[in-house]
């Protein structure tokens, strides 16, 4: 899925799942203002480098906001759907056997994580989520976070804000603790502590072992 701008009410809806937004991008398309003139309704009066970064796959929000320009996509309410960071390495983990057409297992998911490890800054830029959130000066270019682990609740307090009478749901509904059980014990805190940063911006606490 791609991000989703919507001129009334003004929102962006950030894609950064990799392609696994849990179809909440889908639940949105009534507001998209690029679905609706696609379909022949009013133009949406974009410029192309903003349609373009909008229609990139997990392109970010600095992508959207440079395609935009920064005073315009002030004006929007901005939210993205995150999950825990142990859950996206373990949801890229998962991705990686898929491909690879070979069973999940804990052995092979310590040697992800080992590789991970060794160079935890291209790590980050792989299985993160903060890159394409954040500004690059440490803060962060969205509003509000919708957590996989609160989906129903987030995504209502979302609706309640922008005023919308159909409420952004998630098509598909993942155990949002699934990696729990898949991590080995040992591995939790040398994991998390090359991805601390992201777990304390994305607002994650420690992890209960």
């Amino acid at each position: 899925m791609v991000s989703v701008l919507s001129l009334a009410p003004p929102f962006i809806y950030i894609d950064v799942q990799q392609g696994r937004d849990l179809g909440i991008g889908v639940s949105l398309m009534p507001y998209d203002s690029l679905a609706v003139a696609e379909a022949g309704g009013p133009p949406s009066g974009l410029s192309e480098p903003a349609m373009a970064a909008l229609e990139a796959p997990g392109g970010g929000a600095r992508a959207v906001r440079d395609g935009l320009g920064a005073a315009a996509f002030a004006g929007y309410f901005r939210f993205a759907l995150v999950r825990h960071p142990l859950a996206a390495v373990h949801d890229a983990y998962l991705a990686d056997c898929e491909a690879a057409e070979r069973l999940p297992s804990r052995q092979g998911l310590a040697a992800f994580l080992a590789a991970l490890a060794a160079d935890p800054e291209a790590a980050r830029r792989r299985v993160g989520q903060l890159r394409a959130l954040e500004d690059g000066a440490g803060g962060l270019l969205v509003d509000d976070l919708v957590r996989l682990e609160n989906l129903d609740a987030d995504l209502a307090r979302i609706a309640a804000r922008l005023g919308l009478s159909d409420a952004p749901r998630a098509l598909e509904r993942p155990d949002p603790d699934a990696w729990r059980g898949a991590f080995p014990a040992d591995l939790i805190a040398p994991t998390s502590a090359w991805l601390a940063l992201e777990i304390e911006a994305l607002g994650y606490g420690a992890v209960a072992v």
